[in-house]
């Protein structure tokens, strides 16, 4: 029975320590300057770019594998 307690406690323990990891929350302010990487959270989703073909009719080349490491505003 206390061998059970025990592992219980264990697990919650790390729930509750991961959980707090994954809340925290990075300050962003207007005209902050960023570099594209590869993601570093769980929770990472993606980053919203204009279509490829938008970017093309502007005159652009749309490589998206090739904006890693760049500097955005």
């Amino acid at each position: 029975m206390i061998l059970r307690a025990f592992f219980i406690f264990c697990c919650l323990t790390l729930c509750t320590f991961t959980s707090a990891q994954d809340q925290q929350q990075v300050a962003v302010q207007e005209g902050a300057i960023f570099t594209i990487g590869n993601p570093s959270s769980a929770k990472y989703r993606h980053i919203n770019f204009p279509r490829k073909n938008f970017i093309i009719k502007r005159g652009g080349i749309a490589n998206m594998k090739a904006l890693k490491g760049k500097k955005v505003e």
